[in-house]
């Protein structure tokens, strides 16, 4: 097994009875600075991760030149992504009702103000669970 992902195994250790909730730190960042915002959310399942990393690239809709960075609860980083990329997948979801991607198409066409989708008010498309980082 390569290191990157013995790494990726011990961070997205399987949820049990005993810790059915892990904390896990995201970070807004411009390269080379320290980190804007930082908050912490309880996720149920490591699943949630990416969906979460998706909600705040397109709360930021930036031009590239932020960062998102994700830290486990044991504080290793488990994903830096940049917001582009985090927006560019929203884009290539293949789900047709997918949230994201709805609030995605209305930003860029200007359609009235954007709806705050805080993590825990939306519920991302199925394909999106499948397809996050820590599928299963």
């Amino acid at each position: 097994m390569s290191n990157r992902a013995a790494e990726r195994q011990r961070a997205f250790r399987p949820l049990t009875e005993e810790n059915p909730m892990s904390c896990f730190t995201f970070e807004i960042f411009r390269a080379g600075e320290a980190p804007r915002v930082s908050y912490v959310r309880r996720l149920s399942d490591d699943q949630e991760i990416w969906p979460e990393v998706e909600t705040i690239a397109l709360l930021i809709n930036d031009n590239g030149r932020l960062f998102i960075r994700v830290k486990n609860p044991a504080r290793e980083t488990i994903i830096r992504t940049g917001v582009a990329t985090a927006l560019n997948s929203i884009k290539e979801c293949s789900c047709i009702a997918c949230p994201l991607k709805h609030e995605l198409e209305r930003k860029v066409m200007g359609v009235g103000h954007t709806v705050a989708l805080l993590a825990g008010d939306r519920r991302p498309c199925d394909r999106r669970n499948r397809l996050s980082i820590g599928e299963r």
